[in-house]
C-alpha cells in the first residue's frame, strides 16, 4: 500500500512539474456572436450567429491565434465583452495583435452615436467613440483590429438597428484598424459577411500564397467576396492607420477557398500552427500545491517509519501496535488526500486548457494542455 502511494505521488509530481507556465502570446481574438438581444423581439433574431462565431473561432485557432475567446448568448453581455477584451490584452506580447469580431445588433449609427449592443440590453451598448480610448492605455504598443457586422434592417421602437461603420470608430492611429461589413447607406444580410470572413481566415485571403494574410489582403478579399455574394448591396469599409502590410493571420491552408454556406464548415487541416499554453488559475495552483504537500508528507512519514521497523516472525513490527496503526491511518489518509487534490488540480487545468461545446450562453477559451 505504502509503495503504491509513493509511486502515485511520483506520478503526480511529474504531472505538476510538467504543467506549462503562462506566457505572452503574439495574437489573441475575441469573437462575439449574438442571436438575441434582451428587449428585442424574435423578429430581430440573427439566426446562426452562435454557430458562425464558433466556426470562426476554430478557423482563427488554425490561423495562428494563440488565444481565442468566443462569446455567445448571455456570456456576450456588455460586461462579458469588456472583460474578455481586457483578459485578451493581458496575455498579449507588447507588440501583439488583438482581433475583435462582432456579429450582432447595433444602434446609433444613423445619428452619430454608434453603439454595439450586448445580449443584455437593447438601449445601452458599447460606445464605439469611447471604448477604444478606454482600451488604449491597456493596449500600449499592441495593435487592435475590430471587425463588425452590426448594420441590419428593422427598428426597435423609433430606433433603427444601425450599428457602427468603420468610420465611426475612434482612431488609435497606426495601431488601430476597423472593418465593417457595409458602407454608408447599406444594410447587411445576416451571415453573409461572417461566412466570407471565416473563408478569408482559412486561407482564402492569402492571394499571393505566402502563408500570411495582411490587413490589405483581408480587406481586398472581403470587398470582392462580399460584394459579389450580395450582388453589390454590401461593400465592406475600412478605417484606421494600421499598416497595410500588418500580418493578421497565418492560415494553415493557402490559396482561394470557395465561400462556405452557414453554418461554417471547418477548413481543411494542413500544417498545424503553434497555439498558446494556458495559464494556471490560482484555484488550480492552490489545489495542486496542497496535494503536493500532503503527498510529500505521506511519503516522508512512510520512509521515516520504515527505518525504525524490524522483521519478527515474518512480519514487520513498528513499535507499539496500536500507535503504529494510528500512524499508518494518518499516513494513508494524507497520501490519498494529496493524490486526490493533485488529480483534481490536473483536471481543472485540463478543463481550462481545452474548449467546451458552444451553445446558447456559452463561452470557451482555447489553448493547449
Amino acid at each position: 500500500m505504502c509503495r503504491s502511494l509513493s509511486s502515485l505521488s511520483i506520478v503526480f509530481f511529474a504531472l505538476l512539474w510538467g504543467v506549462p507556465e503562462a506566457h505572452a502570446v503574439d495574437r489573441a481574438a475575441v469573437v462575439v456572436g449574438i442571436e438575441r438581444v434582451e428587449g428585442l423581439g424574435d423578429e430581430h433574431k440573427i439566426d446562426g450567429a452562435h454557430l458562425r462565431a464558433a466556426g470562426l473561432g476554430k478557423a482563427l485557432e488554425r490561423a495562428g491565434y494563440d488565444k481565442v475567446t468566443v462569446l455567445t448568448g448571455a456570456k456576450a453581455s456588455r460586461a462579458g465583452i469588456r472583460a474578455a477584451l481586457d483578459n485578451a490584452i493581458g496575455v498579449l506580447e507588447p507588440s501583439g495583435t488583438l482581433l475583435w469580431v462582432f456579429e450582432g445588433h447595433g444602434i446609433g449609427g444613423d445619428y452619430g452615436d454608434a453603439q454595439l449592443l450586448g445580449s443584455d440590453s437593447s438601449s445601452d451598448g458599447l460606445d464605439v467613440a469611447r471604448l477604444p480610448a478606454e482600451l488604449a492605455e491597456k493596449l500600449g504598443g499592441r495593435s487592435l483590429v475590430v471587425v463588425t457586422d452590426a448594420v441590419h434592417a428593422g427598428k426597435h421602437g423609433d430606433t433603427a438597428l444601425i450599428g457602427p461603420l468603420a468610420s465611426d470608430w475612434y482612431a488609435l492611429g497606426k495601431q488601430f484598424a476597423a472593418i465593417s461589413s457595409t458602407g454608408a447607406g447599406q444594410v447587411a444580410t445576416s451571415g453573409l459577411f461572417i461566412d466570407r470572413l471565416s473563408t478569408a481566415v482559412s486561407g482564402g485571403a492569402d492571394g499571393d500564397s505566402d502563408g500570411k494574410v495582411t490587413v490589405s489582403e483581408l480587406v481586398g478579399y472581403l470587398r470582392k467576396a462580399v460584394g459579389d455574394a450580395s450582388g453589390g448591396r454590401m461593400h465592406p469599409s475600412r478605417a484606421g492607420g494600421l499598416d497595410d502590410g500588418h500580418v493578421l493571420m497565418l492560415p494553415a491552408t493557402t490559396g482561394v477557398v470557395p465561400a462556405p454556406v452557414a453554418p461554417i464548415v471547418p477548413a481543411p487541416r494542413g500544417e498545424q500552427v503553434r497555439k498558446g499554453r494556458s495559464a494556471i488559475r490560482p484555484v488550480t495552483f492552490v489545489t495542486m500545491a496542497a496535494g503536493a504537500v500532503l503527498g510529500t508528507t505521506s511519503v516522508v512519514m512512510y520512509v521515516t517509519k520504515q527505518s525504525s521497523c524490524e522483521e519478527s516472525g515474518g512480519q514487520m513490527v513498528c513499535g507499539d501496535t496500536a500507535g503504529y496503526a494510528s500512524y499508518q491511518q494518518l499516513q494513508h489518509a494524507m497520501g490519498w488526500t494529496g493524490g486526490g487534490l493533485l488529480l483534481a488540480g490536473v483536471g481543472l487545468h485540463f478543463l481550462d486548457a481545452h474548449p467546451v461545446s458552444v451553445g446558447p450562453g456559452a463561452v470557451y477559451v482555447s489553448g493547449r494542455f
